[in-house]
């Protein structure tokens, strides 16, 4: 899967450009490299692309598979939001 292998890429090229001298944080990329160590790029993949592709794709795909977006669900898009 093209878009994990980018994802998986780019989250490894972050993290070692940020843990360097002077290195930039940036939130939304924190946020992925927190998905990939939870283990739920393809989660993630599925709910944020493929899903805008073929919105009946969680239809297709296996119960395992299901339950994986259903955690990232609830815990990286679900999430709540301080009221300023």
């Amino acid at each position: 899967m093209a878009d994990y292998e980018c994802l998986a890429n780019l989250v490894t090229v972050y993290v070692s450009n940020r843990d360097a001298k002077d290195g930039v944080r940036d939130d939304r990329l924190d946020r992925l490299e927190a998905v990939a160590n939870a283990g739920l790029l393809d989660a993630m993949v599925l709910y944020e692309f493929a899903s805008r592709v073929d919105p009946m794709v969680m239809l297709k795909v296996s119960d395992a598979q299901r339950g994986e977006v259903a955690g990232y669900i609830e815990q990286f898009v679900l999430t709540p939001v301080e009221a300023p």
